[in-house]
């Protein structure tokens, strides 16, 4: 998979033709996960069980992996509605198209790659960059042409920041790189990647998509992929060239690039890539450099939450590049994809406070029943302890136990599947064992409608935090752990009594802070799934946690109850 930098969607032409790469290595997860058609859809952003792939793997030792983690994501179309709906539209003039056709004539592939004497994917298709070339001499404005060029790229390693990437390509549109001494060709150059294959070949481990002359064009996003039907380009090179001229003249956010967020070009070119992200407010936009990935995982296919978070500094722009801003302090930036109607987390941090807030000013809330079996302990204790919780509500300090929410900046949603698309059968990833007869692939099956609910578009948010913290389970001594855990049982109880519940404790949630005088203090972070209990009223959301970490009572379905045991429906739970 390729990135310019974190992105919206992604597009993908594959000309399968049959390769004999070497059968994948097994496995190579570290977990496993079954989707079924008829789950619920959710309010929040459901977590989706994480198939992570091991970083040691390369990513030729799990693709047969890494095919079953997208097959549930995969929708089918027909080619019409595909290009109506996810390709970029070509934006110059029809006559240009034209005289751009007349001028290929009898120099594109005119017979299928497998029926050719000459076997060199090179040689077959390096006509194709011959439409290409073809743009290039019209000497169109640079307002109409963008910036990105074709290029075949078979022998050429991709380079990659994600650990056992080790996956080539055989052309690609790319972004031209701009720091000329670095040599290596990097994924971040990729804009739209493109595979070919020669002939069929029943040999490999995967199947993807059709062989020979045919053509299939693909959308990828965090919310579902969807795929083409094939067309035969050597009968239809005006589709062809149509196609890939659509290319040369999408904009940036066509081909997915996402525009609140930059390259950040070292001078140094084997430097880590940065990333520069753009969070608009209400006084105009501010500007964060990544500094240090602080948590990322490599997982096995595009779609989710698709969580990072980095350690980032504000930058303002000089001339060509950016620097740090004077004064700037490290903060933290969270990059996470949530479902087009989920709250973003300052928004439920936002009405956490105002609920905690609103509870302080009640000239009563000392005789709230909630607070009743926190001051039954002992003699006096209390009274201490609704001392202790007032000097906490009082202006606004409890504020201070959590992780605090500085700024927040929403993107447009992903696109959404298209209403005629139907779930591929069989799959569009297969293992070839899983079929009696190795020599015909079974015809494909549309009457298999998908349940859209599971693919809701998904809207990417960046939020930025003030702090950068230890997760409790880090902490330098046992005693320092168990002072911010203490402190943490206050910020808990502090939701009780508003009727909040948090959902997902965790040692990389419960987080600590060294104040002035060198003392840790609890920030209690990730609200995201936080929501206001109504008392006697399940939810039908997923069970909703850190593993190892989870209610046992959650995890078994059931409920626990003074005297009773009360088994839960699916799916449905308090927590």
């Amino acid at each position: 998979m390729r990135s310019r930098a974190p992105q919206k969607s992604l597009w993908g032409v594959h000309m399968e033709f049959g390769r004999k790469p070497g059968k994948a290595n097994t496995v190579g997860l570290l977990s496993s996960y079954k989707f079924g058609a008829n789950s619920p859809i959710y309010s929040e952003t459901p977590r989706r069980a994480r198939i992570e792939a091991i970083n040691s793997l390369k990513t030729t030792e799990i693709r047969t992996d890494v095919g079953k983690a997208m097959n549930p994501d995969i929708l089918a179309c027909n080619l019409e509605e595909f290009r109506d709906h996810y390709w970029p539209s070509p934006r110059t003039d029809l006559r240009r198209i034209e005289l751009i056709k007349e001028r290929l004539s009898g120099k594109l592939i005119d017979t299928a790659p497998s029926t050719q004497k000459v076997k060199l994917e090179r040689e077959i298709f390096s006509r194709l960059k011959a439409i290409f070339m073809q743009i290039d001499a019209l000497e169109l404005p640079k307002k109409e042409c963008n910036r990105f060029a074709f290029g075949l790229v078979p022998d050429d390693n991709v380079s990659s920041d994600v650990a056992g990437a080790n996956f080539r390509i055989d052309a690609c549109v790319k972004e031209p790189n701009p720091n000329k001494e670095q040599s290596k060709f990097h994924a971040t150059n990729i804009i739209v990647p493109m595979e070919f294959k020669v002939q069929r070949n029943i040999d490999t481990v995967l199947q993807i998509t059709i062989e020979d002359d045919r053509m299939t064009l693909w959308y990828f996003s965090r919310s579902h992929t969807a795929k083409s039907r094939s067309f035969d380009y050597v009968k239809n090179p005006d589709l062809l060239i149509e196609v890939l001229i659509s290319l040369m003249f999408a904009t940036d956010e066509e081909l997915g690039l996402d525009p609140s967020i930059q390259m950040h070009h070292q001078q140094d070119p084997e430097a880590a890539r940065q990333y520069v992200y753009e969070l608009r407010e209400d006084d105009g936009s501010r500007f964060f450099s990544t500094t240090k990935s602080i948590s990322e995982y490599r997982t096995a296919y595009v779609s989710g939450r698709k969580t990072r978070v980095f350690k980032v500094v504000e930058v303002e722009k000089e001339g060509t590049t950016w620097r740090e801003k004077n004064g700037a302090k490290p903060m933290v930036l969270k990059d996470v994809w949530l479902n087009e109607g989920a709250k973003t987390e300052k928004e439920i941090q936002d009405a956490l406070f105002d609920d905690i807030q609103n509870f302080a000013e009640r000239p009563d809330w000392r005789t709230d029943a909630s607070l009743k079996d926190f001051c039954e302990d002992e003699v006096g204790a209390g009274k201490r302890f609704l001392d202790d919780f007032e000097s906490i509500m009082r202006g606004g300090y409890f504020k201070t136990l959590f992780l605090l929410i500085r700024s927040q900046h929403v993107c447009l949603p992903s696109k959404r599947p298209i209403a005629s698309a139907w779930v591929p059968n069989p799959l569009v990833f297969y293992s070839k064992n899983v079929w009696t007869q190795d020599d015909e692939r079974p015809q494909e099956d549309k009457n298999i409608k998908p349940n859209f609910c599971l693919f809701a578009p998904k809207r990417r948010c960046f939020i930025l935090f003030s702090d950068e913290c230890t997760p409790v389970d880090r902490l330098p001594t046992v005693g320092d752990a168990f002072d911010v855990l203490s402190q943490c049982v206050i910020a808990l109880r502090l939701l009780f009594c508003v009727g909040w519940v948090h959902r997902d404790v965790s040692t990389g949630n419960v987080m600590a802070i060294k104040d002035a005088n060198g003392t840790w203090k609890v920030k209690l972070a990730d609200l995201e799934y936080a929501k206001k209990f109504e008392s006697g009223a399940g939810t039908f959301d997923p069970k909703t946690g850190t593993p190892y970490f989870m209610a046992h009572e959650i995890l078994a379905h059931e409920y626990i109850v003074r005297g009773k045991r009360v088994p839960q429906t699916r799916f449905a739970s308090y927590a």
